[in-house]
C-alpha cells in the first residue's frame, strides 16, 4: 500500500512541463488520477482488515470466557457432590475442568485416583 501511495504522490505532483510531448503528459495525468482511487481502495482494505482482526479477537475472548465459566460451573458442582463421588466420577469431573489432565488420568487405574 505504501508503494502505491508513493507512486500516486509522485505522479500527481510530477512537473509535467518536463515531459516531451502533450500525449505523454496526458497519459501521466490519467495514470496519476487512476492511482489515487486505487490507493484509497487499498487503504479501505487495510481498515477492513483491522476491524476484522478486532472482531476475531473479541470472538476469541468470548470463547475463552465461556470456557472459563463452564469450568467454574463444573467446579461448583463438584464441590457440592465431592463427598458422594466415586474415584472415577471425580476423575471425570477433573478431566472436564482441566483438559490437560485427561491424558494423565487415562494412565491411572480407578483405584489409584483418590
Amino acid at each position: 500500500m505504501g508503494g502505491l501511495a508513493g507512486v500516486a504522490y509522485v505522479l500527481v505532483f510530477l512537473d509535467l512541463r518536463g515531459l516531451p510531448s502533450r500525449a505523454s503528459r496526458a497519459a501521466m495525468k490519467l495514470l496519476s488520477w487512476a492511482a489515487l482511487p486505487a490507493m484509497v481502495g487499498f487503504f479501505a482494505l487495510g481498515v477492513m482488515s483491522a476491524f476484522s482482526g478486532v472482531r476475531v479477537y473479541r470472538s476469541a475472548v468470548a470463547s475463552l470466557q465461556q470456557q472459563y465459566n463452564q469450568s467454574q460451573f463444573a467446579l461448583r458442582q463438584a464441590e457440592t457432590k465431592l463427598p458422594t463421588l466415586s474415584p472415577s466420577q471425580a476423575a471425570a469431573i477433573l478431566a472436564e475442568v482441566d483438559p490437560n489432565q485427561r491424558q494423565r488420568l487415562a494412565t491411572y487405574s480407578p483405584g489409584k485416583i483418590t
